[in-house]
């Protein structure tokens, strides 16, 4: 049974989206910022940041979009399906989150940001891995799992290229 979506959650979804693509443009003017050496950086990446996480956090708790030609089914759902469908995708967006915290902590120069830095990356790593691996053994998960993966492979790559570069103890 698929759980139901009410007109609350639809609303927050709709709220998500255009959350995401607000931090997100305040994030990228922060960093652009920040490199310009403008006052006022720390505080815009601060705030892109951390509300880029929480919509993160949240849309990882919001049901997975069905699909146009799903239909009620009375066939059993395995625990690959339930695997893929609720777990896997709260994995990836709770990950995002991690890493984006971990970024947000090495850029304010916070003790720690190299462990939660590996923690989101590896996660988000593993999670790709069995998300390919689950798009190859049944194709119909790729409607699923394009949203979590178009942010999943981006931070996941930032994550490693930040733990190369600066290491565990940054």
């Amino acid at each position: 049974m698929e759980p139901q979506q009410n007109p609350f959650q639809e609303r927050l979804v709709a709220f998500l989206s255009y959350s995401e693509m607000a931090f997100l443009a305040v994030s990228l003017l922060g960093l652009s910022f920040y490199h310009l050496s403008i006052g006022g950086a720390r505080q815009l990446i601060l705030f892109g940041f951390t509300g880029l996480a929480v919509t993160y956090f949240l849309t990882g708790y919001t049901n997975p979009p069905r699909l146009a030609d799903q239909v009620e089914e009375s066939e059993q759902k395995g625990f690959f399906d339930l695997l893929i469908k609720v777990i896997l995708r709260k994995v990836i967006f709770i990950g995002c989150s991690i890493v984006i915290v971990g970024h947000l902590m090495g850029v304010l120069d916070l003790n720690g940001a190299g462990q939660i830095m590996l923690v989101g990356a590896a996660s988000l790593i593993l999670s790709v891995v069995i998300c390919l691996v689950a798009i190859l053994r049944k194709p119909d998960f790729k409607a699923i799992l394009k949203a979590p993966l178009l942010r999943a492979v981006p931070l996941g790559l930032l994550g490693v290229y930040w733990l190369y570069s600066h290491g565990l103890n940054a």
